[in-house]
């Protein structure tokens, strides 16, 4: 079973978003999603 290598690889792609919507919204620096309509 490879149990530890499939949580190794979503906790990468779970960093990898995070990391990019928290680069995303300090760029933007304008209102959180779903304020703007």
């Amino acid at each position: 079973m490879r149990k530890n290598s499939v949580l190794f690889t979503t906790f990468i792609l779970l960093s990898s978003l995070f990391i990019t919507v928290t680069v995303n919204a300090q760029e933007r620096k304008g209102p959180p999603p779903g304020g703007d309509h």
